[in-house]
């Protein structure tokens, strides 16, 4: 059923409902980003197949977050299908300083809040003594 729901998601349908599900400003979505995973399908599966395999580094990753607070930012879609805004609060569990900030955006937010994603960015950087 997971090879399944991969092999449709890399459908050209499939990768319309991951770019514009959610998308506030669909117009913003360049055409050619719906063709380019058509054009590496095979490694898009590979992709999805290790993502079963990728649980097991996220409790020495929590450890590390709990243990030494670095400082951390979470830019995060509110309308993403796949990773739903409560992912982006699970930061602030580990590490209770986190800037959190939910977009309005899908899952591809680069895509059509590029410019909005890099503010949010740059005012965190230019907080951090660097």
């Amino acid at each position: 059923m997971y090879e399944q729901t991969a092999r449709e998601l890399m459908t050209l349908e499939g990768i319309k409902l991951q770019y514009f599900t959610g998308a506030k400003n669909p117009a913003a979505i360049e055409p050619a980003a719906l063709l380019a995973p058509l054009s590496n399908v095979n490694m898009q599966l590979a992709f999805f197949r290790s993502n079963r395999t990728k649980e097991a580094v996220f409790p020495p990753f929590q450890a590390y977050f709990r243990e030494h607070q670095p400082s951390s930012l979470a830019v995060w879609e509110k309308n993403d299908p796949f990773f739903v805004p409560p992912g982006a609060e699970a930061f602030k569990q580990g590490v209770p300083s986190a800037e959190v900030h939910l977009i309005d955006a899908s899952h591809f937010a680069l895509e059509t809040n590029f410019l909005e994603i890099a503010n949010i960015i740059g005012k965190f950087l230019s907080k951090k003594d660097l």
